[in-house]
């Protein structure tokens, strides 16, 4: 089996599933939230770049379950770009 394939086969349940999660408590009590406690219990997750984390997602998975060298995944990332 080659690597793509192996990859593939793990990442599957994440990779072919649309996730969506809502949890309106959750969503007031961050909003409540003033001064010191807003920024020790930051768990705003709208600001994260989406793209850029399914990227080292990606390299994460690549370097963990394929075994890859960081030289390896560099080099992927340069063809990416």
């Amino acid at each position: 089996m080659n690597r793509f394939h192996k990859i593939h086969d793990v990442m599957q349940c994440f990779i072919g599933r649309k996730w969506h999660f809502t949890n309106n408590n959750f969503v007031q009590l961050s909003n409540d939230l003033i001064g010191i406690d807003k920024h020790t219990f930051d768990c705003d997750v709208r600001p994260i770049d989406w793209v850029e984390y399914g990227k080292s997602t990606y390299f994460a998975a690549r370097k963990i379950f394929l075994k890859e060298k960081e030289g390896d995944i560099q080099k992927a990332v340069i063809r990416m770009k």
